[in-house]
């Protein structure tokens, strides 16, 4: 039975039977890959760690006939500060869920595999302003896929922007005035805090001054164009606002 190995993090788990999972392993060369692990969920299983999600490593497959079948496994990281604070976890799998919204199967793209795996390290380390990272993710994976934004130029007509700031998802981002039907009015501030996620480095985001409410902006500007672009609500956008909710009401209980 033909054998590979390649690197990649688990994006998806599912239990399967009484002691399996299926795993959906997003890899640095193969792209997303469905995977069955037997046994992992057996209290002895030394795949247990292996499968746990956002775990990152080298996995051995077997090429099955309807999926492929972990054999062997080397963890690299186990990114367990992810699942060990509610507000990481639920950031990492919105994080996982956009990421396996724009993934076809079998279909290799290192520079998203590259930036998300970038993105959950610096998440998993981050001691504060852990949605800076993931507004970075959402515009730069946006634009990785080839869906924009467009930050600079009317997306329509490709003239220079009016005073007024618009931003319409059907043109793909950022219009004149005289193109513009229906969306958003965006201030100058919130424009360029936009162009600065989907701009700068790493390095140059850890050191970004800025204020709460350009995060707050940002997400509801990207939820916007998120939503009309995949054409649909992701699950984990709840989830979100769910951890963001008890993690008040466990500060106010202090």
């Amino acid at each position: 039975m033909p054998t590979f190995k390649e690197e990649g993090i688990v994006i998806r788990k599912k239990d399967f039977g009484e002691a399996d999972k299926i795993l959906t392993i997003y890899t640095r060369g193969r792209g997303r890959i469905t995977a069955f692990a037997p046994g992992a969920r057996k209290v002895t299983s030394r795949k247990t760690s292996a499968t746990e999600l956002f775990t990152h490593g080298y996995y051995f497959f077997h090429k099955g006939k309807n999926m492929d079948v972990i054999t062997e496994w080397e963890i690299l990281n186990t990114f367990y500060q992810l699942r060990d604070d509610l507000n990481k976890a639920a950031l990492a799998f919105y994080m996982a869920e956009l990421l396996n919204a724009f993934l076809v199967d079998g279909q290799p793209h290192y520079p998203t595999y590259r930036l998300f795996l970038e993105s959950m390290s610096l998440l998993s380390r981050a001691k504060e302003n852990h949605e800076l990272w993931v507004r970075a993710f959402e515009v730069k994976a946006l634009n990785h896929h080839g869906f924009g934004p467009e930050l600079y130029q009317c997306a329509s007509c490709t003239n220079p922007l009016s005073v007024e700031k618009y931003f319409q998802v059907g043109h793909g981002g950022t219009v004149c005035r005289d193109c513009f039907e229906d969306g958003l009015l965006l201030t100058e501030d919130q424009l360029l805090f936009i162009r600065k996620l989907a701009r700068l480095n790493w390095n140059e985001l850890s050191r970004l001054r800025y204020e709460d409410h350009q995060l707050i902006d940002s997400e509801k500007i990207l939820a916007h164009y998120l939503r009309e672009t995949l054409e649909k609500e992701l699950s984990a956008a709840d989830f979100v606002k769910q951890a963001r909710r008890e993690i008040k009401i466990t500060a106010r209980k202090k």
